[in-house]
């Protein structure tokens, strides 16, 4: 009878660690469904929108700060993998623009969504990102950075960049930890 119950004891607890084991896989694989499905969204919706640099209109310039704040939003909540933030923002810094440590709006890229009639102006580049204080936050810039090395894609001066854009957001202290190794290593 011992022996029995030895066995039944030892059953149950083999099903048990099965799941445990079940459990930790559908978490892994639940969260791999939501960072895709992430991915998936924010992709689709940059597709749609209109950006390109003839004819923009403002709900377009709108919509686009409004999908670089759901991304930051997705950044710092873990929806996404950090190499593919990386890669994000990198292609970001091409769109967006920024306002330099000394107040001034940079010179934008090619790309930037910013109207050259509202690139001079600081205020109307605030009022734009006013409802998006995290995108604000990232935009402003605190320390120097050489603008027409980024545009020539110097890899260093956009590391820097992406690195300064990350610190930014609030992301975790053990994802801080190898971020500058990440950034170098992409």
């Amino acid at each position: 009878m011992e022996n029995c119950i030895s066995n039944f004891k030892d059953f149950f607890e083999f099903l048990s660690y099965l799941a445990i084991i079940g459990a930790s896989f559908t978490y892994v694989w639940s969260k791999k469904q939501v960072h895709f499905s992430t991915m998936k969204h924010c992709i689709k919706a940059f597709r749609n929108l209109d950006i390109s640099t003839k004819d923009r209109k403002d709900k377009d310039v709108a919509d686009y700060i409004d999908l670089v704040n759901e991304e930051f939003f997705y950044i710092e909540n873990n929806y996404l993998h950090i190499e593919v933030a990386i890669e994000w923002i990198d292609g970001m810094i091409d769109y967006l623009p920024f306002i330099d440590n000394n107040q001034k709006v940079v010179d934008g890229g090619t790309f930037t969504i910013i109207k050259s009639e509202d690139a001079s102006n600081t205020k109307s580049i605030e009022d734009l990102c006013k409802k998006y204080p995290r995108v604000l936050k990232t935009i402003k810039l605190n320390e120097p950075i050489d603008f027409t090395k980024i545009y020539a894609n110097d890899k260093q001066e956009r590391d820097k960049l992406i690195y300064l854009i990350l610190s930014k957001l609030k992301l975790s202290h053990w994802k801080k930890i190898h971020l500058k190794e990440k950034i170098n290593n992409r």
